[in-house]
């Protein structure tokens, strides 16, 4: 049951247009409020005066480049009642999003104790590049590659684990045959080669694989 904030709700306010990182983030930060048993609504009028408790989120511009260090970097300020979250661009802006969700999931109590707790923050990429390194696999019974690799769910939730874990870089190798061991070459699962129209697994589809591949990228 949504634990009333002593007659006020909690609001949240988006300065800006907000990219897909930071929609992405904003998703997890609702959903710990509610585990939280925190009632909150959009604040659509930008100049009505707040009583109660507010999260302000602030979509980077051009303007606030130059305020930055580096890349993907993120601050959480916090006055009196008043919350907000701020980054260098917009991967930044997720994490700082990230880093807020965090804070109230693993806040203690409920309702109005979880929100006092909020305290302000900062932080930037020790890391410039922070990768993960999978390998599509191959079957070692057909030449075929393994089922998982077309589950686009499993794709959904493998990137959207890198992202909370601050990851920003996906190298996939391809590709590898177990228990095998070996490397078979990759351009025959994904292209047709007309000088070597025989560079085929036969139980491929080459059009099925290349189109994953892609919707992989896009994901």
């Amino acid at each position: 049951m949504a634990c009333p904030l002593f007659g006020h709700e909690l609001l949240i306010s988006i300065k800006g247009g907000l990219e897909s990182p930071p929609q992405f983030a904003l998703g997890d930060l609702q959903s710990a409020l509610t585990a939280k048993g925190i009632t909150f609504s959009f604040l659509k009028n930008k100049a009505a005066e707040v009583d109660g408790y507010l999260i302000e989120i602030i979509s980077p511009d051009e303007n606030t480049a130059q305020n930055w260090e580096k890349p993907e970097s993120f601050r959480i300020s916090v006055q009196d009642k008043k919350t907000s979250v701020a980054g260098s661009d917009a991967v930044g802006l997720m994490y700082g999003i990230f880093a807020l969700t965090e804070q109230i999931k693993f806040a203690p109590g409920r309702g109005e104790a979880v929100l006092e707790n909020i305290h302000a923050a900062f932080d930037e990429p020790a890391l410039q590049i922070r990768a993960d390194n999978p390998f599509i696999t191959v079957e070692t019974k057909r030449a075929g590659i393994s089922k998982w690799f077309y589950d686009e769910q499993y794709w959904q939730n493998y990137f959207a684990m890198l992202a909370r874990n601050r990851y920003n870089l996906c190298d996939i190798h391809a590709m590898y045959r177990f228990p095998l061991t070996n490397f078979p070459n990759l351009l025959p699962f994904f292209i047709k080669y007309p000088a070597m129209p025989e560079a085929i697994w036969p139980e491929e589809n080459q059009e099925r694989n290349l189109a994953m591949l892609k919707r992989i990228v896009d994901i």
